[in-house]
């Protein structure tokens, strides 16, 4: 709320555990001195309520909140990790353009998040910016210089662009680095072999 943003709660305006009534509500803003939460609950958009007895109707559901923004808007209390996990969640889901725009932020946010420089690379080259995609993956080889994943999309990326050479290089690095992506940077490495003949 402190950060501008209309949070929606679960309270139980019911009879306890014994006759629940579970409803969402939406908390639309606060006033400290006459101790009050406004909401937007039901048909009513407007209704203010004591801060005690909100507490009391929202306690049933274990304090439960959620804030629901914009891609490009993170919550002023996002963390790294989870932050990251949700974007690449909405690049998952296929909102390539969103997810490019909350990469962006995450990478505004925290520079060296290897989640951030990958994701803004793989939705940049999904969206077909190829010079956007190079310097994401480039950043992240430079950052995280054990990143194989990194090394083998910088090289398909390179290879898309003719930089032939500059993509063998970064295939090679992605096959030195092994692990999990051991496969993909294999197949990598042999696809841009067979362009340079």
């Amino acid at each position: 709320m402190a950060a501008g943003n209309a949070v929606i709660v679960l309270q139980n305006l019911g009879l306890w555990a014994f006759h629940p009534y579970w409803h969402y509500a939406v908390v639309i803003g606060y006033d400290l001195e006459k101790s009050e939460i406004l909401l937007h609950s039901g048909a009513r958009a407007r209704r203010a309520m004591a801060m005690g007895l909100f507490e009391f109707l929202w306690i049933d559901g274990k304090r439960w909140a959620m804030v629901a923004l914009a891609p490009g808007r993170p919550p002023a209390s996002a963390r790294e990790a989870s932050y990251a996990a949700a974007v690449a969640a909405l690049e998952q889901a296929g909102r390539i353009a969103e997810a490019h725009r909350a990469y962006a932020l995450l990478r505004e946010r925290w520079p060296a998040n290897l989640v951030g420089l990958i994701g803004l690379g793989n939705t940049a080259y999904a969206l077909g910016r190829m010079a956007e995609a190079e310097a994401a993956f480039r950043q992240a080889t430079a950052l995280h210089p054990l990143a194989a994943a990194a090394f083998n999309n910088l090289a398909q990326t390179l290879a898309d662009q003719g930089k032939l050479d500059a993509a063998l290089d970064a295939a090679r690095k992605a096959v030195s680095l092994g692990g999990a992506s051991l496969p993909a940077a294999r197949a990598t490495l042999e696809h841009i072999l067979n362009q340079r003949r």
